[in-house]
């Protein structure tokens, strides 16, 4: 398992992380992550441009399930 930290930002410069880490097992190939503002502090339909990335951290996060 590894975790991954998400970061979206207006102008490229700028970027803001994501409420919570990503946690991605060794089967998943795809997630889908859906901005309706709430993890990411700002509603994506007051900005003309939204930019993401994905950052892997240095250490698996350790979730309850």
């Amino acid at each position: 398992n590894q975790s991954y930290i998400l970061e979206h930002s207006l102008d490229l410069v700028t970027w803001t992380s994501w409420l919570s880490d990503l946690p991605v097992s060794d089967t998943t190939r795809f997630i889908q992550i859906i901005d309706d503002g709430q993890d990411s502090y700002v509603d994506p339909a007051v900005s003309s441009k939204r930019f993401y990335r994905l950052l892997k951290t240095s250490e698996p996060s350790q979730m309850n399930q």
